[in-house]
């Protein structure tokens, strides 16, 4: 049986998620209308995972998940209106320990894909490791933490030396914020980045990432082209395609696909790149996530000579999709989180030490 603490100020959408998950066998549901209610009932109703609105009176839902995270830490799925600042918010949630975001639901008026899609959100993140950690709560008044970085220069159509392929879902952006910030201003090849998150979310994760790191940051939300000095991230509830336009590689957004089921498909994107570039120069990277997206096409990259990391168990939220390219003995390394970073700054050395030899 899993315990669901449903914490929302809104008396309907308390109802509409007790209504959803009580009809559900294996979920039991206690509902909390504050943090306040929801800290003090915590050690008794001991919960497996928590839903969490994220703009709540009095503790609101950052200060909440900081104490839970801190003090009694469990998955935690943050529940978010549709704005702007809600994301931001959001955004700032799963860097501080959420493993997912929902938006938040019209649950009388969705479908009952919609519907299912919430529910196994929620049962997935039940079965995330997380675990006690020093939380810092954001700095709503800071400017620009941007790091300092060179002016970029105009560059020229060509194809890129390398690419970097990340494949991540539920607590990727908690990982991400470890890998991408380490990467050096001089890293020389693009890196595409597929995380399983909602459209309303990804270009406030986008715009975080690049006041976190020294390479520019964008979200793919029209044809783009590849450019070293620059992270790619895939818009969500769409997916992305790499393709070869003359002698540019291009990163652009397309419909969901029916015949896959997690989106932006990781799948996708690196079928696409083995379709447009060597796939010898191609790295790809499996991080956490449940379920196997990802993992039939990095191994289609392995055997065709590109290298591939799996995180470690030690260190993912979800063992699922690093785990499946581990069995598949498609995995070059299998690194802890900590550990990704260097190993792509010494493969990229690698290709690019190859390519001089070569030329």
């Amino acid at each position: 049986m899993i315990r669901l603490m449903i914490v929302d100020d809104s008396a309907v959408i308390r109802g509409q998620l007790q209504q959803l998950f009580g009809a559900e066998p294996d979920f039991s549901v206690l509902c909390c209308g504050s943090g306040e209610e929801a800290l003090a009932a915590m050690g008794q109703f001991d919960p497996h995972v928590v839903t969490l609105d994220v703009n709540m009176p009095g503790i609101d839902g950052l200060a909440t998940l900081a104490r839970i995270m801190t003090e009694q830490p469990r998955p935690v799925v943050m529940i978010s209106a549709l704005t702007e600042s809600r994301a931001r918010t959001t955004v700032e949630a799963l860097a501080m320990g959420a493993v997912d975001c929902i938006p938040k639901p019209h649950l009388a008026e969705a479908s009952s894909i919609m519907r299912q899609r919430v529910i196994a959100k929620v049962r997935n993140a039940a079965t995330a490791h997380v675990s006690a950690a020093h939380v810092v709560a954001p700095n709503r008044h800071a400017t620009d933490r941007r790091p300092q970085r060179r002016p970029e220069t105009p560059s020229s159509d060509g194809l890129p030396d390398g690419l970097v392929l990340i494949g991540v879902s539920t607590g990727g952006p908690r990982v991400l914020e470890k890998i991408l910030p380490a990467l050096p201003e001089e890293f020389p090849f693009p890196v595409v980045v597929c995380q399983h998150m909602p459209e309303a979310f990804t270009a406030s994760f986008a715009r975080r990432m690049d006041e976190l790191t020294r390479l520019r940051v964008g979200e793919v939300a029209r044809p783009t082209p590849l450019r070293r000095g620059h992270i790619f991230i895939a818009r969500g509830d769409a997916d992305i395609q790499i393709v070869r336009r003359g002698n540019t590689l291009v990163a652009m957004p397309r419909p969901m696909s029916p015949h896959h089921r997690w989106h932006p498909s990781v799948d996708l994107m690196v079928k696409g790149a083995l379709e447009s570039f060597d796939p010898r120069r191609i790295i790809g990277v499996q991080l956490t996530g449940m379920g196997d997206d990802g993992v039939s096409a990095m191994r289609s990259l392995h055997e065709r000579g590109g290298r591939t990391i799996a995180e470690s168990e030690a260190s993912a939220t979800i063992y699922g999709m690093p785990q499946g390219l581990v069995r598949a003995g498609a995995a070059n390394a299998v690194l802890h989180a900590n550990e990704v970073a260097d190993c792509l700054c010494e493969w990229a050395q690698d290709l690019m030490a190859e390519q001089t030899w070569v030329s």
